[in-house]
């Protein structure tokens, strides 16, 4: 379009309409309007006449964050001064441009200012890449931020507010905002925003219900994909848009949102950064749902939803403490043969039985007065009850008929009997271990009577006698050497070998044979004899290693279980090390088991000295994982080597989905945090089967091989597994 300019001021040329960049005119008394070349219409998409007949119009089409300072500026075109400014402008279809706005006096022969003439340049392109650049060193920082709150937050709430609160102040966004999907196809619920500028209502949620791929959009005004929301996003300044899917579990789980003030904010960098945004968020929302999860299971039952030993404990301690020491009593129960219901009926049978068991002993008392301490042992509190005639009422009365009545289950009749044992307080204790210690041993006087229902008395206690003797006999047995090992092969399940054993204490009683450590593990625990035991176990685990490294020059290393005790002694590591120096201090042969429990007695300490035993080569493994009262926040803190998955979720995975589900969670926490995952108790081909489908790394168990002597442990190595 040729340029339009009042006759007789400035003669107009095809060579300025031919430029790209806008050429203008002002008289210099006025400031009026005198020329204005064909380039306008390209960069404003308003005719050049426009600007003619309406005068104002120069000065609407700036942005209005910018109107401000260019105002006060404009006066200096009549003071001669230089001008030079960069500014946006908004077009007529609401895309805002950055521009280069210069402009020169032009003097008459007598030196008097008579025009002022002007060049504006369209500098969008380097803007953006500036602006890019810049929201790529934003999002960095941001990403760095993100990292610290994402590890140390243990709450979704305050992981998805840090994270929208870091993308505003950090990644400087214009808004961010999270919302979650409760279950396949629901619409995202809005659960976290922060903005720069006020509140956000208006924003596209319908839009990321059906999205499950990242939207960018550079120009989010005009965008289709985004036109429902166009005067929204218009009237907010939001000019770029990106909506990043959260994926947990193959699935999504929520959508992160971000806005920016700037079109054409994106590229293949910020893109690539903000995928990895939002996969960092997903990873530690799927982080804490398990930990949360295993959170639950340390406090509750998996199969009834009970409170277990460690929760129930914690609840007799504060009976205990509450104001005025009240009377009451504990009551654990048993099914009567529960075992010969298992083997009879299979498994399912016996958690069915025990869930319905659960079901009937909540509808009698308030659930946080029930528990399943351990197998099929439950537990009940009974509050301000004064005498053993009001306890066994209730027993007889109520409880027992409950619990017995006939069970249907796959259209059989289960008909069941209860073995029942009382402790009152404060009569049989007055701290909570104690109390239900002597509940449990009247509940185990029962199951050896042919009495329904027994209160604790001193007389049970007489057992101590039989303690004593035993005591005694294992003082004998680790003076005369009487203790043994056997060794457990552990197996890798991605080289298909044998890579190392599981030891374990043996004691050859001279008069008994064979003693089970069942039955004598507990004394040495009780009585300390297993610091002088377990000493004994490491040194000896050192002798076999280096008696196999004369036969091959790939021994398997050795795993040794530690007490609480030993990890209790002061002295601990330097026992460990001068152990060590028996073999040369040869490293990587020693790997340590130790449980949950164990390791949070005295969490600090203990930390100090994991990390002094792994600076010296040993292994750390964490035993029977996810059966312990312990904070998942721990872990992180722990150096450790490996989880090991206690055998009984092993032993139901294949019948139970919860347990199912344990396992594979366990699996995925462990990798997550670098971690190797062994299985124990492995009997069956179909727990393989799942264990392998499940990425474990480790095995062990009767369906490669019993514990067995140290020779046969060589020849176990060169068969392929």
């Amino acid at each position: 379009m040729p340029s339009v300019q009042s006759p007789g001021e400035v003669d107009s040329s095809h060579l300025l309409d031919a430029l790209e960049d806008v050429v203008w005119s002002l008289a210099a008394q006025d400031l009026r309007l005198l020329h204005l070349s064909a380039a306008a219409e390209r960069l404003y998409g308003y005719p050049v006449q426009a600007f003619f007949d309406e005068p104002e119009l120069w000065q609407r089409v700036v942005h209005p964050d910018d109107r401000p300072r260019l105002s006060t500026r404009f006066l200096d075109l009549r003071s001669e001064q230089a001008w030079d400014h960069e500014y946006r402008i908004i077009r007529v279809d609401g895309d805002t441009r950055w521009v280069r706005d210069r402009a020169r006096a032009v003097r008459d022969r007598a030196g008097r200012v008579r025009r002022i003439d002007g060049l504006i340049t369209d500098i969008t392109p380097h803007k953006r890449r500036e602006a890019r650049l810049w929201c790529s060193q934003r999002l960095s920082a941001a990403l760095a931020g993100m990292a610290s709150a994402i590890l140390h937050t243990r709450e979704k709430q305050t992981l998805f507010d840090e994270v929208c609160r870091i993308a505003v102040e950090r990644g400087e966004f214009a808004l961010a905002w999270i919302a979650t999907v409760d279950r396949p196809g629901s619409r995202p619920r809005r659960v976290a925003l922060a903005a720069r500028n006020g509140g956000a209502d208006g924003l596209p949620l319908d839009l990321v219900a059906a999205q499950d791929r990242p939207l960018f959009a550079n120009d989010a005004i005009h965008d289709r994909r985004l036109s429902p929301w166009r005067d929204t996003l218009a009237s907010r300044g939001w000019r770029a848009l990106a909506c990043l899917p959260l994926r947990v579990d193959n699935r999504v789980r929520g959508y992160l949102g971000l806005c920016g003030s700037e079109s054409g904010l994106f590229d293949g960098e910020i893109e690539r950064q903000l995928l990895e945004l939002a996969a960092e968020v997903a990873f530690a929302m799927e982080r804490l749902d398990q930990e949360q999860r295993l959170n639950y299971l340390a406090l509750y039952d998996n199969l009834t939803g009970l409170a277990t030993r460690a929760l129930f404990l914690d609840r007799l301690a504060q009976l205990v403490q509450r104001e005025g020491g009240a009377p009451f009593a504990i009551v654990v129960f048993d099914v009567h043969r529960f075992k010969h219901i298992n083997e009879t009926l299979t498994y399912q049978a016996g958690d069915f039985l025990l869930k319905e068991l659960a079901q009937r002993l909540s509808e009698l008392a308030s659930e946080n007065l029930l528990a399943r301490p351990s197998g099929d042992d439950f537990a009940l509190i009974l509050a301000d009850v004064h005498d053993e005639s009001e306890i066994a009422c209730f027993i007889h009365d109520t409880l027992l008929p409950s619990m017995t009545r006939p069970i249907l289950y796959d259209g059989q009749e289960l008909r069941i009997a209860l073995k029942v044992g009382v402790a009152c307080f404060p009569a049989d204790g007055t701290d909570p271990a104690t109390l239900l210690g002597n509940a449990e041993l009247a509940h185990r006087g029962a199951q050896n009577s042919n009495e329904p229902l027994l209160f604790f008395s001193a007389e049970m206690n007489q057992g101590a006698g039989e303690f004593l003797r035993i005591e005694s006999k294992l003082r004998r047995a680790s003076e005369q050497r009487e203790f043994t090992m056997s060794y457990q092969p552990k197996i890798d399940l991605r080289l298909g070998r044998l890579y190392g054993v599981e030891a374990l204490l043996r004691w050859h009683d001279p008069d008994n044979g064979v003693v089970l450590p069942g039955q004598f593990v507990p004394v040495l625990e009780e009585t300390g004899l297993i610091l002088e035991v377990g000493r004994w176990l490491i040194e000896e685990a050192g002798r076999q290693f280096l008696r196999w490294s004369r036969e091959t020059p790939e021994p398997p290393h050795i795993a040794v279980n530690i007490s609480p005790l030993q990890l209790g002694q002061r002295n601990f590591v330097a026992d460990v090390r001068r152990a060590m120096e028996c073999c040369g201090n040869r490293r990587g042969y020693l790997e340590f088991e130790i449980t949950e429990s164990a390791i949070m007695q005295d969490i600090e300490d203990n930390i100090r000295k994991l990390h002094a035993l792994r600076e010296m080569g040993v292994e750390i493994t964490i035993d029977d994982f996810g059966t312990g009262y312990s904070s998942l926040s721990y872990l992180s803190r722990l150096p450790l080597t490996r989880l090991k998955i206690d055998r009984s979720f092993i032993v139901d995975m294949t019948e139970n989905a919860d347990s199912l589900s344990i396992v594979s969670s366990i699996i995925s926490l462990a990798h997550t945090l670098n971690l190797k995952v062994a299985a124990e108790g492995v009997e069956t081909s179909e727990q393989l089967k799942f264990l392998r489908l499940l990425r474990c790394d480790e095995i062990q168990g009767y369906l490669f091989s019993p514990p067995v002597p140290a020779d046969d442990v060589l020849r176990l190595m060169a068969q392929p597994w």
